[in-house]
């Protein structure tokens, strides 16, 4: 099924949203966030991403979305092209993948999102860390970075599913 052209540019416009979003967040509440023990990485833009993608039948222009955001992603927050351009794309085939096997519901809605963070953010530790880049190590990485952005990510998914599923609902019903 083929998603109508407004609603995917109306979508990709909560995309952008998020995206500065996740930056806004993370500069206002920089003092809650990133502290000595431990570093919170809000991801709205990944979190409206699995969303749409488990939520609304989708076609192969959110694959192409998803390497664009996450271009523009690596681009305005790190400088390096490369791993959210990677990630979101493979996030958005995988979740169009097991969409078919899953029933769609709250659960496993938060669950994906679960997984799509762990996949999203030790890839992008291991990425760093094949490029020399950041000094910690896996276990302060899992302890200080990966359970506190886990957390907090998927507080943040159960609190904005109500209001998500009522506006994709309504996109998908063609209003």
């Amino acid at each position: 099924m083929i998603m109508d052209r407004r609603h995917f540019w109306l979508i990709m416009l909560w995309a952008v949203v998020a995206l500065f979003l996740d930056g806004a967040v993370t500069y206002a509440l920089q003092g809650v966030l990133i502290t000595p023990r431990w570093q919170v990485a809000p991801s709205f833009l990944l979190l409206w991403l699995v969303y749409v993608c488990y939520l609304l039948p989708t076609d192969w222009r959110m694959l192409l979305a998803g390497l664009v955001l996450g271009g523009v992603y690596d681009m305005y927050y790190s400088g390096i092209i490369g791993f959210y351009a990677l990630a979101f794309p493979a996030v958005i085939y995988g979740i169009r993948w097991i969409r078919q096997y899953l029933p769609v519901n709250g659960l496993y809605t938060v669950l994906l999102y679960f997984i799509s963070i762990v996949v999203v953010t030790s890839g992008v530790y291991f990425g760093h860390r094949f490029l020399g880049v950041g000094g910690e190590g896996f276990v302060g990485f899992v302890s200080q970075v990966l359970w506190p952005t886990i957390l907090v990510n998927v507080v943040l998914a159960g609190v904005l599913y109500g209001p998500c599923v009522r506006l994709l609902t309504k996109w998908q019903s063609g209003k």
